[in-house]
């Protein structure tokens, strides 16, 4: 599914990656099932679906799976997918809290990458850039595409980290050569 999505030694096919990825889900495997709700959730050649999106990130969330608890919170704070519940949200990222905080102190990329989401946007935690692009830079560093594309964008605009376009291009083309879409975007906008 990763290799369709991303068109890594196989040609972009988003409908194929779903498939896989759907394979896989229903298998039980909880980091498919958190990719095929992202691909619900509006990646590029997907249908947005914000049930479907919604039923995936819920499955992977009973397996402890801290970004499906904070994507799932995510939902229900914004209202996309679940009806609007700041309580459900507040649940939800507790939960993703208890789970991302002791594995991120123990080096897990994706457990950082989720804590640095969660300071980033005020999910449960206190908003605060300082502490989010620490969190992205120790998974960037682990060579994770998608905090290598938000440290990349908050070095672009001084978020949390002086601005540095150096910086951030190292960063969008790290992320950008293992197939993270927006940071070939911000590429395109820097050669602009």
């Amino acid at each position: 599914g990763w290799l369709y999505e991303k068109g890594a030694g196989l040609a972009e096919d988003a409908a194929e990656a779903v498939q896989w990825y759907r394979k896989a889900a229903e298998q039980g495997d909880a980091n498919a099932q958190v990719a095929l709700g992202l691909m619900y959730f509006g990646a590029s050649g997907v249908p947005l679906d914000y049930a479907k999106a919604g039923k995936w990130f819920r499955r992977a969330a009973e397996q402890g799976h801290a970004r499906s608890m904070n994507a799932i919170g995510s939902c229900y704070k914004n209202g996309e997918g679940f009806e609007e519940n700041q309580e459900m949200a507040g649940h939800f990222f507790r939960e993703a809290l208890k789970v991302a905080r002791p594995a991120a102190e123990k080096g897990d990329a994706q457990s950082q990458f989720v804590l640095a989401l969660m300071h980033l946007r005020g999910n449960g935690v206190p908003e605060d850039y300082s502490e989010a692009a620490k969190w992205f830079h120790k998974a960037a560093g682990q060579g994770f595409a998608d905090a290598q594309f938000f440290l990349g964008e908050m070095s672009f605009r001084g978020e949390g980290v002086p601005k540095n376009y150096v910086e951030a291009e190292i960063l969008f083309r790290k992320a950008a050569e293992q197939g993270e879409v927006y940071s070939m975007h911000y590429i395109g906008i820097m050669y602009q």
